[in-house]
């Protein structure tokens, strides 16, 4: 592996220079370098590359695999500093010691993190052990999203629901309305009745109804006086016309 011409920056916290005593000073440069060398990424777990380990760190190949083997054993084996096959090596915690990865909820910061670890496990064999592990160890930030995404993708779905929604009520025909209340929802006040406007008295709801929908109503409904009137005056009319005829 070649330098990085422009080179990275890998946090490290101040807590990780207090190794136990019996954690020999190449076992701590090792560590170290497998934190913040040119090996390292954001999920700490890749292949094994020995050569760039001794050319970091300037041990010989024999000191380098002693360094490793009590890296796996210390502080506990259980809890050891990595987790290494022939194949993948793991630091165990790097992902968790890197600010803002992972929240106290142990799932990740932002998509873009998980997408990243889940890109760098993609390239590592499965049937690896140590893959394996790792997977088993942040299976819940692997396999949820994270919270921050998680309510945006949940605010987009309501949002897409409620334009739907919407639509539909725009895109729905709308019935029948008469001509009075038609008038009415267009911002004006619904017209007066012709017989209204001749001042023969306001009809009631149901001859307002018919008139507007233009069916014939009698005058005696809509003004019982101008009813008897009338008829008095077609009784006249009739009378005059067979007075004319005989």
């Amino acid at each position: 592996m070649t330098p990085d011409p422009v080179g990275r920056y890998r946090p490290i916290r101040s807590t990780q220079w207090c190794y136990p005593a019996d954690v020999s000073p190449h076992a701590r440069l090792v560590h170290m370098a497998l934190l913040s060398g040119a090996w390292a990424n954001m999920a700490g777990i890749n292949f094994v590359q020995r050569e760039t380990w001794c050319r970091e760190t300037g041990l010989e190949p024999d000191e380098l695999e002693r360094a490793l083997a009590q890296l796996e054993k210390f502080p506990t084996p259980a809890r050891s500093y990595i987790v290494r096959d022939s194949v993948v090596c793991w630091v165990r915690d790097a992902l968790c010691n890197a600010p803002r990865m992972l929240t106290e909820r142990r799932r990740f910061g932002s998509d873009k993190h998980r997408t990243g670890v889940l890109t760098i496990l993609a390239a590592l064999p499965r049937d690896s052990e140590t893959v394996k592990k790792f997977k088993r160890h942040y299976r819940l930030a692997l396999n949820t999203p994270s919270e921050g995404v998680s309510d945006r993708a949940s605010k987009v779905r309501r949002a897409d629901t409620e334009n739907r929604e919407q639509k539909s009520e725009t895109e729905r025909e709308p019935e029948a309305k008469p001509a009075a209340e038609r008038s009415t929802a267009a911002g004006g006040r619904a017209s007066p009745s012709p017989a209204a406007e001749a001042g023969f008295g306001a009809p009631g709801n149901g001859e307002s109804r018919r008139w507007a929908n233009g069916e014939p109503v009698p005058l005696s409904e809509i003004d019982p006086k101008l009813g008897s009137t009338a008829a008095r005056i077609g009784a006249m009319l009739e009378e005059r016309e067979r007075e004319v005829r005989g």
